[in-house]
């Protein structure tokens, strides 16, 4: 094992660590028990002590290490260090909190190389502040991630300058955007780091667009002349994308239930009485994202499309028309990252002449309409924010 760099890490973690416990210590002194105090740290971590932690869910194991790793750090002990942490990985797979002890610890120790990580250590990086899960120990969580700040600091000027480890101090000591900036320089320009961070930049950047998919639900009030077949539920589904400031996106929609007059169809020398409606829209939309905020967008979007009626269901003839509509639309985007989206829309239609010949179906309506989405890379926006970007 290398020699570990030459540093008063421990006696000044110690006093920053023990110094209000001491206190505290010293004020109950008279109530404190031999339970209450730490168990002294081993000599070595042997069968016994492993056998006691498979018995921990990783839960529970997680808050050991919590309060642990610290104990051992502070004893100046890295080979239980590096037990402890091999354990807990094998455990409890390589969680963010692993990985970044792992890193630290291996600076103290100067035994730092890249090969301990590959393209997964940008995940890593942006779980540090940005956690996928809250952790089920949030107090001893909170104390471990406050003992890897100092534990980072002490650090900080015993690492070679532009190199790095110093990236890796600075990230974990909270200096995020001067270990980006130290990152993005040309000291570490052909390291692996700065590869798996440039790829995941150019994966990132390549497009802005946001492919989506929404199902559709909500209420359609005709007027004018097709007025008569009375207002229905609608249903449907859309997919398309969303660029910062437009969108495009296909619909597909039916106008469910039946008129509420029968209606005469003469076509394609069929003629006879119906009251089958269920209409079918097929169509298009294309708007402007009037207001883009980073958890909402307001749209203002104009449509056309095909809009069909199949009067007879054991009869091949289709009532079809032109439908031009123009709407406003609201979209909440929800979730850690964004993906999930809640919309209402309100439309304008204007419906042209089918049925001509008898009855006419043409004429205009409202419509609201409300969705259920998935924005597929909606989460790119704040992976390049945890980035510094």
């Amino acid at each position: 094992m290398m020699h570990r760099i030459p540093l008063t890490l421990s006696v000044i973690l110690l006093m920053l660590a023990t110094g209000p416990v001491a206190a505290q210590t010293s004020a109950t002194a008279e109530d404190t028990t031999a339970t209450e105090l730490p168990e002294p740290l081993p000599v070595e971590l042997g069968d016994e002590f492993f056998d006691r932690l498979d018995e921990l869910k990783c839960t529970d194991l997680n808050g050991f290490a919590y309060r642990e790793i610290p104990r051992y750090v502070l004893s100046d002990r890295p080979d239980l260090l590096y037990e402890l942490i091999l354990y807990w990985e094998s455990r409890c797979l390589a969680t963010e909190p692993v990985f970044r002890i792992r890193l630290l610890g291996s600076i103290w120790d100067a035994d730092f190389d890249e090969g301990q990580y590959g393209e997964e250590v940008i995940d890593r990086l942006i779980e540090r502040y940005d956690p996928p899960v809250k952790s089920r120990q949030p107090e001893l969580r909170k104390k471990f991630d406050d003992f890897t700040v100092t534990f980072a600091d002490q650090l900080l000027p015993h690492v070679a300058r532009g190199s790095v480890e110093e990236f890796f101090c600075l990230y974990y000591t909270g200096k995020t955007a001067a270990a980006w900036a130290l990152l993005e320089s040309e000291d570490l320009e052909d390291t692996w780091l700065r590869y798996y961070y440039d790829e995941e930049l150019a994966l990132l950047t390549t497009s802005d667009a946001v492919p989506t998919f929404e199902i559709t639900g909500g209420f359609w009030r005709p007027r004018g002349n097709v007025a008569f077949v009375g207002d229905k539920p609608i249903a449907g589904m859309m997919g398309g994308v969303r660029w910062p400031h437009w969108l495009l996106r296909f619909s597909l929609e039916w106008r469910l239930g039946r008129s509420d007059e029968p209606y005469l169809v003469s076509k394609d020398n069929i003629r006879g009485w119906s009251n089958r409606f269920n209409a079918t829209l097929i169509g298009l939309e294309f708007g402007r994202i009037l207001l883009a905020g980073e958890r909402s967008n307001l749209d203002l979007f104009v449509g056309a499309g095909g809009d069909v009626v199949k009067p007879f269901q054991d009869e091949e003839v289709f009532l079809g028309a032109l439908n031009l509509n123009v709407g406003l639309g609201y979209r909440l985007f929800l979730g850690r990252n964004g993906n999930v989206s809640l919309g209402a829309d309100v439309r304008r239609e204007w419906i042209g002449e089918r049925n001509e010949n008898t009855r006419s179906m043409s004429g205009g309506a409202w419509s609201i309409r409300f969705s259920l989405g998935y924005a597929y890379n909606k989460g790119d926006k704040s992976r390049l924010k945890a980035l510094g970007q």
